[in-house]
């Protein structure tokens, strides 16, 4: 016999991502022979990284069996235990009349165990709600797959734009130490000048050096996301797009959607469902036989009825009952700190995503145009004799260290809002125009 009840939906995908491939359970151990995972090639956008890596995670894969090994422990905790078959004999391989076998009764029961007290329902029950939390685990892994896969592409997209600045500012300090030589030839600046000189372009260059590994390492972090290579090429996207942040009270409001959250409701539920099945349990369960018995003296049959009731002089229990209570208690307790942790990052998230992106904007409108304005006339009255070489390196360096702070305050700003999205379970558009 199969369970008592069919097994209830698995939660929706929350709104982050439910429009990229693999927004449900994919199944992914059922797919057809032959057809291997493509890895992503070419121009590389944040969409197709998304999607390779919700459909090729190891961690969704191995989230995807715990949830059908929950379904297998529904269909197990259902069933009907089976019936037994009990032979009996008496009356034989005695003494007197009863040394042979044909004084000898013998009686063939057949036994059923009957669970009384709903334990079936109630054992059901309890594993049915441990399916929904698997499948509750999966989403928040899906979340975690698309909030660390986005943070990672912004992570390559940074080391990109900062090899970039690196390779400028490099060209810069040759084309600089070129007029340097020249000036020295033409006796109008010192050899000192030159070694200096020298001595920026051999630092600058050691530092693209080490930029270069951090992007071949921001690369391959991000191919790990989908358990890959590096066989993109280029990565397509734009840290300079800055997203409004939705204010802080409509993100908490829309945190009801975070499955870390929303599982709790469902855990203390099966929490609750083991209380009652361990009360069940003090009930005693039945096993009723039913046989023929064979008298061989008469050579007769008749038909032998059994019942065993077990007699509960002490409540065997009680212990279970006292725990499945605790543990009840403790989801509960759990359920409220958690909203309480998901609350204190959803606050820190949102701060940082605020003030990344204030940082970031007060560069762009007003320490790099002025840094710049101070690098080119400091540039034009070197040249013109006013300034020295240290004045020069010190609006250079001063200029490429904020451009470089603009692309870290990108780079923070994308990092805090992907984790802002992740908390809330849906994207910063969809909270900004409340259709979550």
């Amino acid at each position: 016999m199969g369970c008592t009840a069919p097994l209830t939906a698995l939660p929706e995908a929350r709104p982050l991502g439910r429009d990229l491939p693999r927004a449900t359970l994919a199944r992914s151990a059922e797919r057809p022979p032959g057809v291997a995972f493509k890895e992503p090639e070419g121009r590389l956008s944040l969409a197709e990284a998304l999607s390779a890596a919700l459909e090729n995670s190891p961690r969704l894969e191995a989230f995807d069996w715990q949830v059908r090994a929950g379904e297998a422990r529904a269909l197990q905790a259902g069933l009907v235990p089976n019936p037994g078959l009990i032979v009996e004999g008496e009356n034989f391989a005695g003494s007197g009349e009863f040394s042979g076998y044909e004084a000898a009764e013998t009686t063939v029961f057949l036994g059923q165990l009957v669970e009384l007290g709903g334990k079936r329902a109630k054992r059901h029950r309890v594993a049915v709600l441990g399916r929904e939390l698997a499948g509750w685990d999966y989403e928040a892994a899906r979340l975690d797959v698309l909030t660390e896969t986005t943070q990672r592409f912004v992570s390559a997209l940074a080391a990109r734009e900062r090899l970039s600045l690196t390779n400028e500012i490099l060209r810069v300090s040759r084309d600089s130490l070129k007029a340097t030589r020249a000036r020295v030839r033409a006796g109008a600046a010192s050899s000192i000048e030159e070694a200096r000189s020298e001595v920026v372009v051999a630092t600058i260059a050691a530092q693209r050096d080490r930029r270069e590994v951090e992007f071949d390492g921001a690369k391959r972090t991000l191919a790990s996301s989908w358990a890959g290579e590096v066989r993109f090429e280029e990565l397509t996207g734009d840290l300079t797009s800055l997203r409004s942040i939705p204010p802080l009270e409509r993100v908490t409001e829309a945190l009801a959607e975070n499955p870390d959250l929303a599982r709790w409701t469902t855990e203390i539920a099966q929490r609750e469902a083991a209380v009652d099945l361990a009360r069940a349990r003090a009930i005693p369960n039945v096993t009723a036989g039913l046989g023929v018995r064979h008298l061989g003296e008469s050579d007769d049959a008749a038909l032998a009825f059994g019942l065993e009731v077990p007699i509960p002089i002490f409540d065997r229990n009680q212990g279970a009952r006292a725990a499945a209570t605790a543990d009840a208690h403790r989801a509960r307790a759990l359920a409220r700190e958690s909203r309480l942790v998901l609350i204190r990052s959803l606050v820190a998230a949102h701060a940082e995503a605020l003030g990344a992106r204030g940082n970031a904007e007060a560069l762009a409108s007003t320490v790099l145009p002025q840094a710049e304005t101070a690098y080119e006339r400091t540039r034009d009255a070197y040249r013109k004799g006013l300034f020295r070489l240290v004045d020069v390196l010190d609006a250079q360096r001063t200029l490429f260290d904020a451009r470089t702070e603009y692309v870290n305050a990108l780079q923070q700003f994308h990092a805090a809002a992907a984790e802002v999205e992740r908390l809330a379970g849906s994207s910063l558009e969809d909270l900004s125009n409340g259709s979550n």
